[in-house]
């Protein structure tokens, strides 16, 4: 049970560095592509630069480089803050008269050493920008980045916390769009349940989920109980059960890429009780038996981890996941089971 449990956690440890390194990868094909585009002006380039991104339209540029441009070029805004398709259209104008763009030193940032506590699944990749030619910038920008696209790219600003002291980066998600809730679908499939679903919602770091599975095999459990006066007199009491079905009520830990939990509930099981009496008297020996329906229900417990995929730009995700059944006191329904399915964001 305990090497089951570590194999789910490693496996989830597994997806999380995928994830980490992908959005590393977004941030340097960012760099690639904007050097590119500033030695080609090639339109490919800049398309590229936009699909890396959660769209034209909604993804903030708040640096210095788009503070300088904008009101440049026509563009005003109290804020600082300008959509990406500003940025770029600025960009293009400088590309034309002939600028070289330069990206280095990527480095990833720690929530511990930002001004917020939660990142809500956002990761931040900072680096150095260097623009020479007609204009000429040396900046450090901070990319937010989830699933492989770019959310916002700030300004890189250390500021002094308040409530420690210490000197730390500042992080505003104010104008950032999140998916604070999604629906999930999961089929689950176990040698013993070989029909099961699991149907969840998900809020930022919980998720509930209400798990059924059938049984179509006849499996067999037998208890029998015996009732002894002496060795002449006695009752006994024989149970022969068939697990039909399960249900569970399973919250989670959620992480956005991953999520741990485990699901309580039960184990049903139907059958027939038969129940013999056999007594010797003086002179005489009794014996009977009886038989009914019977039905049986037994607590059950399914400890799960599950890793989730982003798919279309995030608005969907493929879930895989792995567990354990365990039912007490019925071990011929305990072991591993496996799922598969997807998740919505609502709000998105």
């Amino acid at each position: 049970m305990i090497k089951r449990l570590m194999l789910m956690v490693l496996l989830g440890c597994f997806v999380l560095s995928i994830q980490a390194q992908k959005n590393e990868n977004a941030v340097r094909s960012f760099a690639a592509n904007m050097q590119s585009w500033s030695q080609t002006t090639k339109l490919e380039y800049q398309r590229n630069l936009q699909k890396l991104c959660d769209g034209a339209k909604s993804v903030r540029v708040t640096d210095n480089i788009i503070e300088s441009l904008a009101p440049k070029n026509g563009y005003m805004n109290d804020k600082g803050s300008y959509f990406l398709e500003t940025y770029l259209n600025c960009l293009i104008k400088e590309i034309k008269k002939g600028i070289h763009i330069q990206y280095s030193n990527f480095k990833y940032v720690n929530t511990n050493e930002t001004t917020v506590s939660d990142t809500k699944g956002l990761e931040l990749i900072a680096c150095d920008i260097a623009i020479s030619g007609a204009v000429n910038f040396n900046v450090k920008d901070l990319f937010y980045v989830r699933n492989g696209k770019i959310s916002k790219i700030d300004k890189y600003e250390e500021i002094i916390d308040k409530r420690t002291g210490k000197r730390k980066i500042k992080v505003d998600l104010s104008d950032i769009e999140f998916s604070d809730e999604a629906m999930a679908l999961t089929y689950n499939y176990s040698k013993n349940f070989p029909v099961g679903a699991t149907f969840e919602y998900a809020w930022p770091w919980f998720r509930l989920g209400l798990d059924l599975g059938v049984n179509f095999k006849k499996d067999n459990f037998i208890v029998d109980d015996v009732k002894m006066t002496d060795i002449m007199n006695y009752e006994r009491t024989t149970k022969t059960l068939d697990a039909k079905s399960y249900i569970t009520v399973t919250p989670s830990f959620y992480m956005k890429y991953f999520s741990l939990g485990c699901g309580i509930g039960a184990l049903f099981l139907e059958g027939t009780e038969e129940h013999h009496n056999y007594s010797t008297g003086e002179t005489t020996q009794v014996g009977g038996s009886s038989s009914s329906d019977v039905s049986e229900i037994r607590f059950m417990l399914r400890p799960c981890i599950k890793g989730f995929i982003p798919l279309a730009d995030d608005d969907f995700a493929l879930i895989i996941s792995a567990g354990y059944d365990y039912a007490f006191g019925y071990k011929k329904c305990n072991g591993l089971n496996f799922g598969l399915g997807f998740q919505f964001n609502l709000d998105y």
